[in-house]
């Protein structure tokens, strides 16, 4: 007897940590994706009618393109909170503007084969980990610029205020930093802003 076994990723380990949410007008294809879904132990959640602003509560969201679909992604344009796999039905012609708009992190082709389903769960996970340690970097990154642009303007105020060079200036800023157990940029931004409030 051939028994299905779930499906599991290539880690080994099966899909039972996910909350996926399945937007689509029920058919005998969406059952279908449905059903696949469940055998990967992932809790699946079916949405009909899709509401005016998509849930957030998901790891994972398979969608049809709706009309103004990324108009009822509440992170659209922004920070996605989850990873959208797009639903393609062979039968309707593809509403290409409307799939960049939306940037999904993966589609799948209706009616759906397992391999497919699998692979673009594994992609699309991946790809939304993976932009969302870019958005990490890049916010750290802003950070430390604008803590360079701030420790810039707090050298100024110190110079001016104490008549000191601008080396003078900052190993003045790094021992108060040090003395206060704060970094350069806190106490920086903290000079800044008191000095813009006196004048």
């Amino acid at each position: 007897m051939n028994r299905q076994t779930p499906h599991r990723d290539p880690s080994g380990r099966d899909f039972g940590h996910l909350n996926i949410a399945v937007l689509a007008e029920n058919s005998p294809g969406i059952e279908a994706l449905i059903r696949e879904l469940q055998r990967t132990r992932a809790r699946v959640t079916h949405i009909w009618p899709p509401p005016a602003s998509y849930p957030i509560d998901f790891d994972v969201i398979f969608s049809e393109l709706v009309e103004d679909l990324p108009g009822r992604l509440p992170w659209s344009p922004g920070e996605p909170s989850c990873a959208l796999i797009a639903l393609l039905n062979e039968d309707c012609s593809l509403n290409a503007p409307m799939l960049r708009n939306c940037t999904p992190h993966g589609f799948v082709s209706l009616p759906v084969r397992p391999n497919d389903l699998v692979a673009a769960l594994v992609i699309g996970l991946s790809q939304f980990q993976y932009e969302k340690r870019l958005r990490s970097r890049i916010d750290k990154l802003d950070d430390y610029i604008r803590a360079i642009r701030s420790v810039e303007r707090a050298k100024t105020v110190i110079m001016s205020r104490k008549q000191l060079n601008e080396d003078e200036a900052y190993h003045f800023l790094r021992r108060q930093a040090m003395a206060r157990r704060i970094s350069i940029g806190e106490l920086a931004l903290a000079i800044v802003d008191t000095d813009e409030m006196l004048t």
